[in-house]
């Protein structure tokens, strides 16, 4: 899950949601973060990308818990990188109060009333680019 719209719509129908691509493109991440030239850098204010790579990659090497041996193994991510988000506190903390808004906005108090009563809609690209700028306002 990328973002906390991402989970809102993965809670509608699951009990837990995937964070591992969420939580990769913070500070706080394992992986390797890398300058604007594409150079390993541990100093933060020139940190740009982080690293990233599927669980099963070879990589990742997570063979065994997959039940898998060399033989039978085949890669089930990519490697590549995901833009630098800074430190992981500030963003969670925004994202759960997105989250928080999501079910307060259906009028519910747990995931459960949650999954009953919310609704998905599908929106058109231009709708969604509507809706995701202020509307009606002028901007100064």
């Amino acid at each position: 899950m990328a973002t906390a719209a991402d989970m809102v719509i993965a809670l509608t129908l699951a009990n837990a949601v995937m964070m591992g691509g969420y939580f990769n493109k913070f500070y706080e991440a394992e992986a390797e973060k890398f300058d604007e030239k594409g150079k390993e850098t541990r100093i933060e204010s020139e940190m740009r990308t982080v690293a990233t790579w599927g669980e099963g990659s070879e990589r990742a090497q997570n063979l065994a818990r997959y039940g898998k041996s060399k033989k039978t193994f085949f890669e089930e991510g990519v490697e590549g990188t995901v833009p630098y988000a800074g430190r992981l506190k500030p963003t969670l903390k925004k994202d759960l109060m997105k989250i928080k808004a999501a079910l307060s906005n259906v009028g519910v108090h747990t995931l459960e009333e949650f999954r009953q009563n919310a609704v998905i809609e599908l929106i058109s690209p231009h709708s969604s680019d509507i809706i995701s700028k202020p509307h009606g306002v002028r901007e100064k």
